[in-house]
């Protein structure tokens, strides 16, 4: 199982990479959570989830109010 995950942040990293709205709200919940082996990164996860924000998905404008709501990398 462990193999599939770090599969997984790999593939998700190219696909954020080439701005793919999921894969920056996956890989951002993953950073989020601290999944994989990542590092817990709020900066990071918000930077990710406005990018999505930005082409309009709404998992990425729900998780990235959340974030905002509980002052998860924000003042």
């Amino acid at each position: 199982m462990p193999e599939d995950i770090k599969t997984a942040i790999t593939y998700f990293k190219k696909a954020a990479e080439a701005k793919y709205p999921d894969a920056l709200v996956n890989l951002a919940l993953l950073i989020l959570n601290g999944e994989g082996g990542l590092k817990k990164d709020y900066n990071e996860a918000l930077r990710l989830l406005n990018a999505a924000s930005q082409s309009g998905h709404i998992l990425g404008q729900y998780y990235l109010g959340v974030m905002q709501y509980l002052g998860l990398g924000t003042k």
